[in-house]
Parts: C-alpha cells; structure tokens; sequence
C-alpha cells in the first residue's frame, strides 16, 4: 500500500471506492482528466498513487495526456459527475482540506 499524506487521503478513498467502475483504461482516463485542475502536480500523483497503487510518475504522465485530450469531453464531465456523486467537490473544497497545494 502507497503511503498518501493525510490531506490527500480522502480523495484517494473515494477513486478507490469507484474502481469497480473504472473498468476499462477510457474510464480511468476519464477520471484523470476530470480531476487534473484540482491538484499541483505533485498532489495529483500523490492521489493517483495511492488509489491505483502505482508509479506516481507514470501515473503523472498519464493524466497529462489524458487533461490534454479530454479536458473538455463529455466522457471529463460525465466522470465529474459521478464523482461529486460519491462525495467529491469540484468547488476547491473536496471531501477534505483544500487539495491544492502551493508549494509546489
């Protein structure tokens, strides 16, 4: 298990709640996109890390290539959707503590 710093943990519980529903690589594509803007870099992989349980610089490159090809999507929203379903809160408040972190 990746060890996530407490701030961040929250939304780490929440993708690993959804993982039964992010079966196919779109979807978790989908969910990188929708989450890129809410996170520094650095926190981003963090989260992604934790959830998914692996390299947090692949992940990292990952949800770039994903917010620059689908940023904008339907597939973007309809992820967004479903994770402020579950809890998640676009309007930089999230399920925890800010999840931007300025020092990076």
């Amino acid at each position: 298990m990746v060890a996530v710093p407490p701030h961040l943990a929250p939304y780490v519980t929440i993708i690993q709640e959804l993982r039964s529903e992010l079966g196919t690589i779109d979807q978790r594509e989908a969910l990188m996109a929708a989450i890129y803007e809410q996170f520094s870099e650095r926190n981003l992989a963090e989260v992604l890390s934790g959830a998914f349980e692996q390299d947090r610089h692949v992940l990292l490159a990952e949800a770039i290539d994903a917010y620059t090809r689908l940023r904008d999507s339907n597939a973007a929203d309809s992820m967004r959707l479903l994770l402020a379903a579950h809890g998640w809160d676009f309007d930089d408040e999230g399920p925890g503590p800010a999840p931007s972190d300025s020092s990076s």
